[in-house]
């Protein structure tokens, strides 16, 4: 067993962030927020899961409402009054409705005490919201033949390389890879994946939904080398232009001129003085797991990729974008390419989040209602989810499947019930009830933690002293087979 500690790992996940954008991050409750997930999604105020029952039946599908723009400054008067609450320097948002209709704004500066304004085309590090551009990169090079996405990625960089994993089960996190990979964050994308070939995978491909920051980055390696031009190069000629994008990807050490907010982070690996743009917190990031900057209207462009009647780029890879292929952690969610496609929400809505050091991005459409709207904001104590969820109030349908059955605790525990091993870092993990209380014993770690709900099939547990969020795999229901966690996957042994 190697010894990796829970502090390494645990410390990594929660202040470097370095080539991840901390989609993961454990779920925490947000009061009128509801609560971040896992797989960066936000479970709704008052629900446990999905979208409230009953919920308004909003204006008609495809069509804006004669009053959007009173809508939309409700809308931006409950944003303003989180960033005071959150203290948060500044943001923009936008709103795309009846499929043509885009509404911008900004509030506050890009720098905490600065004087320069934050406007609709102010840069902010996407973090994993560029994980979409990475996906409809790969695709558009799937569709003139460039690479298969069915096929292992070891075609392009070297026979037995990452195990056989297939570039589809790397875009869509079931590669089985660890939540992040040891290199040097100085070096570029080509040393980070061939340094790591033959890193051992957490889980067998296929069997597990875990994001995996590294996934996206030997996906995008994978196919600078079959198509033999860079990935920045790439997603700007094959995706960022042809959608009308301006987004810049990060290219190592570089940090083009421009309108560029400065990150603010509460966490203690950063300190307190705002993160300028050429900071090496973002000049490390690669560019296929979130290193690219962009703007409210870069996004406003995105949104209407998947809302337009007429596209700016190919339908069909629009269709696939779209179209969820995996189960995640949260019940009625699929993963596809790049993007969570919450198939129990009716209409269906496409989604993905991204926490980085400095910066909180929400993306949600509802394609059937031609709705979108992202949120761009330049600190990580903004806390997510509520201001997107509103203006979709506002502007859409919110509805959910009642056949999507949610599980309820404590009925759901016996599933869970049993022994797990994890032969990295959790080590083996005796789940066990007893009462109205479901516990953990982590046996290899001398330590035992009582498992507090947080939603469908996830918990938080103090593990060396650090809440962590973990998840029973059970996707078709039934008796759990792992347990997921951004510290490890550990398999049932009983």
């Amino acid at each position: 067993m190697t010894q990796t500690t829970l502090h390494q790992v645990f410390g990594f996940v929660a202040t470097l962030c370095l080539v991840a954008a901390c989609d993961d991050a454990p779920a925490e409750p947000n009061g009128d927020a509801g609560v971040v997930t896992s797989d960066g999604g936000v479970i709704p105020p008052g629900t446990d899961g999905g979208i409230p029952p009953g919920a308004d039946a909003g204006p008609p599908p495809g069509v804006c409402p004669p009053d959007a723009e009173a809508r939309f400054d409700a809308v931006v008067t409950q944003l303003e009054a989180a960033l005071s609450e959150h203290d948060v320097p500044g943001a923009s948002i936008v709103v795309v409705c009846g499929r043509e209709t885009v509404m911008t704004d900004a509030l506050g500066t890009l720098e905490r005490g600065g004087s320069e304004p934050v406007n609709a085309d102010t840069r902010f590090m996407l973090g994993s919201t560029a994980k979409m551009f990475t996906a409809a990169l790969a695709l558009s090079l799937q569709a003139d033949g460039t690479i298969d996405l069915s096929a292992p990625v070891s075609g392009a960089l070297g026979s037995g390389a990452y195990g056989g994993v297939t570039y589809e089960q790397l875009l869509t996190h079931t590669a089985g890879m660890p939540r992040d990979f040891e290199f040097d964050h100085s070096a570029p994308l080509s040393v980070a994946v061939a340094s790591n070939t033959d890193i051992e995978l957490w889980a067998p491909p296929g069997e597990v939904w875990l994001f995996s920051d590294p996934s996206f980055s030997v996906a995008g390696y994978a196919m600078e080398t079959a198509a033999g031009e860079p990935f920045a190069d790439l997603l700007r000629s094959r995706v960022i232009e042809p959608a009308g994008m301006t987004a810049t990807p990060v290219v190592l050490n570089v940090i083009e001129d421009g309108n560029y907010a400065w990150g603010h982070s509460a966490q203690e690996r950063y300190g307190s003085e705002p993160l300028a743009p050429d900071a090496p917190a973002y000049l490390s990031y690669h560019a296929p797991t979130g290193g690219v900057w962009g703007s409210a209207n870069d996004l406003a462009r995105w949104i209407q990729v998947h809302v337009a009647e007429e596209p700016p780029i190919d339908p069909a890879i629009v269709e696939a974008l779209r179209t969820g292929l995996t189960p995640t952690t949260s019940v009625g969610v699929e993963y596809g390419y790049g993007h969570h496609v919450d198939n129990g929400a009716r209409p269906p809505m496409v989604y993905q989040g991204a926490f980085s050091p400095g910066f909180v991005i929400d993306f949600m459409v509802i394609p059937e209602d031609g709705f979108g709207v992202a949120i761009l904001a330049n600190s990580d104590t903004y806390p997510g989810g509520a201001i997107g969820w509103a203006a979709a109030e506002q502007f859409a349908r919110l509805g959910r499947d009642p056949s999507v059955e949610r599980p309820t605790p404590p009925e759901v525990w016996s599933d869970y019930v049993g022994t797990y091993r994890d032969d990295d870092v959790l080590g083996e993990i005796v789940v066990s009830r007893d009462g109205d209380e479901l516990t953990a014993m982590f046996v290899d770690r001398g330590g035992e933690s009582t498992l507090t709900h947080l939603y469908d099939n996830s918990y938080e547990a103090m593990i060396d002293g650090f809440p962590t969020e973990i998840s029973f795999w059970r996707p078709d229901g039934g008796e759990a087979s792992y347990i997921v966690s951004f510290a490890g996957v550990a398999e049932r042994m009983d």
